[in-house]
């Protein structure tokens, strides 16, 4: 899963408490706004991922990426950044730091 928020106040505030900490990964802010500006789409199996129709602007771009180690369990993190989004931009990303 690859979700997609808007920079937003609440957004920024989110993001630098949990955006890239596996261990709120999950977290959310307690905001209906929040919810409902966040899109999401599951990646291929080559990790490939489109989002369409984005207003321009400036969005927070997370996933995970993990993988079971025998005997260590769970291993990897979360990948995220900030992206800006220009008016009619088609855009390719590459997430790659943990």
């Amino acid at each position: 899963m690859v979700t997609l928020d808007p920079v937003t106040t609440t957004s920024s505030n989110c993001w630098k408490q949990a955006g890239r900490t596996w261990k709120y990964r999950l977290s959310l802010p307690p905001s209906e706004g929040f919810t409902s500006a966040r899109r999401s789409v599951t990646a291929d199996a080559d990790g490939r991922f489109k989002f369409s129709k984005l207003p321009a602007g400036s969005y927070y771009l997370r996933t995970e990426l993990t993988w079971d180690v025998a005997y260590h369990g769970i291993q990897g993190g979360v990948l995220a950044a900030e992206h800006e989004v220009k008016p009619g931009e088609t855009k390719t990303v590459m997430l790659n730091s943990l």
